[in-house]
């Protein structure tokens, strides 16, 4: 994630140097590439937390513990 994060950076550091960069075709390949990447793997971290929300509050049930901090 944080690799990707990176090279979004570099692309945006790109586009600041050479604004005309963002009509290249493989300019906008890349970013878009990387854009769904990311946006993948945002997903899945968001089913993973959530994944762990739900087992916690299920063990505290088993135990009764669900008021406790």
């Amino acid at each position: 994630m944080a690799s990707m994060q990176r090279y979004m950076k570099v692309l945006h550091l790109a586009r600041a140097v050479t604004p005309y960069i963002v009509a290249d075709e493989q300019y906008q390949q890349k970013r878009y590439g990387m854009l769904g990447q990311l946006v993948n793997q945002g997903w899945a971290l968001a089913r993973y937390e959530v994944r762990e929300i739900i087992n916690t509050i299920e063990e505290r049930a088993v135990r009764h513990e669900l008021n406790w901090a």
